[in-house]
Parts: structure tokens; sequence; C-alpha cells
């Protein structure tokens, strides 16, 4: 399997208007994994760091993919992320679809 670098997939993904990830968990977890390349940030890259834990717990790095109360602050959409915190977006959004995942039902 070839690496590629966050500059590299953002000019991949500007050759496509949407990706959508539909299947279970698993699938969740590749969405949130590609959201930590658009923002080329391993701690907070996969939450939501807009929002105030009710619970008080560590999100960041791995936690985000072990702790299953962490889906909460899993971003698995990045419009969410371009709306909320475009600052911490390495992409532009104009040249980025937007990844989205949809579970199957």
């Amino acid at each position: 399997m070839r690496w590629f670098r966050t500059d590299e997939l953002c000019s991949i993904l500007s050759r496509f208007h949407e990706i959508t990830f539909i299947g279970d968990s698993m699938v969740r977890n590749l969405a949130v994994a590609m959201n930590i390349l658009l923002r080329k940030d391993l701690v907070n890259g996969p939450r939501t760091t807009w929002l105030v834990d009710p619970d008080g717990l560590d999100c960041s790095c791995a936690a985000a993919f072990s702790t299953s109360k962490c889906v909460f602050h899993s971003i698995f959409s990045s419009t969410l992320a371009y709306d909320h915190a475009p600052e911490t977006m390495f992409c532009p959004r104009i040249s980025t679809a937007p990844i989205e995942c949809k579970s199957a039902a």
C-alpha cells in the first residue's frame, strides 16, 4: 500500500465532487483517519476540537479509535471541520472533495 503525503491527498481529492464512505465502524475509522491527513494533525486531527466533551474525555490520538465514548468527538465529515475549524484544515476547501461517512443500515 502506498502512503500519500497530505499535499498529494489534496491533489487526488480535488478530482472528485464528493467522497462517501458507507459501512460500519471500521469504515468510519477510515474516514476519521482521512480527516487526520487533511488536518495534518495526529493528536487533534481525529476529533472535533470545537466541541466541549460533556464527559471530560481525552479523545485525542489513538483514543479517538479505541474508546467507544469518543465517537461523539470523531470527525467523520470534512465539511464539519471546514465549517467549524477551517484554520485546522491543510487542504483548501475549494480544491478538496468533502468526505462524508454514512453507516450502512
